[in-house]
């Protein structure tokens, strides 16, 4: 088994050929054979000037029975050629080139460079009998004879496209003798060995880009699957922590709500008055000759307090004021009001003067201590 073959047929695609006769067309790939009528439009060689339609019929027949074309070649009948035995010296391949260049011109129908044409040795079968054909010249000593075959450029131009509209590379195109025999030549240009090197080096590095990346796609695919398998072992060993992180978690999420309930706290105890911290301050705080009448929160105001007292002097008021000013408890002390007031009858024989009321407006220190719970 040709393993070379078999590579080159994966990546590059089985070769079909495709044999168009007057009335029908027969298609060969690989192992599989068919034969199909041509529509009327394109009989009698007409689907070398329809080439678009002529691929669009062929690619729709073809995907119905799930044949992709990806090279093909064309085998034309003796109708669509022209062919011609000629007797000619033995001559080796590079020699026949060059006849075909200068000499072919004076044998064929055709004008110089509008056609295609192939030598062939014409006695080259096993049996070494010549094959009928319908234009022959007789043989002078030392001659040998062969095949001439010539194909209109017009025509090999139309199987070109024909083959492009079906998205395919053209790779042969030959033709067969009057007996049936398939003539192992190729019309088509000759592809200088410079070009034809550079695109065998294309293939060949594409081939090996190729294989190149298809190894490490398997290598990665393996040790992704190694690394898998290690991860899931790892996995199953830290099974049993899975519970502890589990309550890891519960305690972060209980001890996140323990901080939101101790940050509400602290808003209200901020904003709450704590009176026995009011009270203990405002009795310390509080000079001679000053006594108090009531102490209150203000209107509206849980933090905000007001101060309601008596002094035998202004200057014992604004004493007081700037006392409970320097506390940590209150903050925002002011005088809000303060007015003169006879008390001799409410303690007779005791103060000659009248007495000052006043009062004093607070706010609660945030920044308290005992503020926090």
């Amino acid at each position: 088994m040709d393993f070379s073959r078999i590579l080159f047929t994966l990546f590059y695609g089985e070769k079909t050929t495709l044999l168009p006769e007057v009335s029908k067309i027969e298609i060969r790939h690989g192992k599989r054979s068919l034969t199909l009528d041509l529509p009327k439009s394109f009989q009698n060689c007409n689907y070398l000037y329809r080439p678009e339609e002529m691929a669009g019929w062929l690619r729709a027949v073809l995907e119905a029975k799930h044949i992709r074309v990806r090279r093909c070649r064309f085998v034309l009948d003796s109708s669509q050629v022209y062919l011609q035995t000629l007797m000619l010296p033995d001559m080796t391949d590079k020699q026949q080139e060059k006849w075909i260049f200068w000499e072919s011109g004076k044998h064929v129908p055709f004008e110089q460079g509008t056609y295609q044409a192939a030598l062939y040795p014409w006695n080259s079968g096993e049996s070494g009998e010549e094959m009928a054909v319908s234009w022959k010249e007789d043989a002078l000593p030392g001659e040998k004879a062969f095949l001439l075959v010539a194909l209109p450029q017009e025509k090999l131009d139309g199987l070109k496209r024909c083959a492009g509209f079906l998205q395919a590379g053209l790779v042969e195109v030959t033709a067969v003798c009057p007996d049936g025999t398939v003539l192992p030549i190729n019309l088509l240009p000759k592809i200088p060995w410079k070009k034809r090197a550079l695109h065998w080096t294309y293939k060949g590095l594409t081939f090996l880009c190729t294989t190149i990346s298809l190894l490490l796609l398997i290598w990665n695919a393996v040790a992704w699957q190694q690394k898998k398998d290690i991860l899931q072992d790892v996995r199953q060993q830290l099974q049993p922590l899975d519970e502890v992180k589990k309550e890891y978690i519960r305690g972060k999420e209980l001890e996140y709500r323990i901080g939101e309930y101790r940050k509400a706290l602290q808003g209200i105890s901020r904003k709450t008055v704590v009176w026995h911290q009011v009270l203990e301050t405002v009795a310390e705080n509080l000079p001679d000759e000053c006594w108090l009448e009531e102490i209150r929160g203000k209107e509206g105001s849980s933090s905000q307090l007001e101060i309601h007292g008596c002094s035998m002097a202004l200057t014992r008021s604004m004493e007081f004021a700037d006392r409970l000013k320097a506390s940590e408890i209150l903050t925002g002390v002011r005088m809000a009001e303060s007015s003169e007031r006879d008390i001799t009858r409410k303690i007779p024989d005791t103060y000659e003067n009248p007495a000052v009321t006043f009062i004093l407006q607070a706010g609660l220190n945030p920044d308290r201590k005992g503020a926090l719970p």
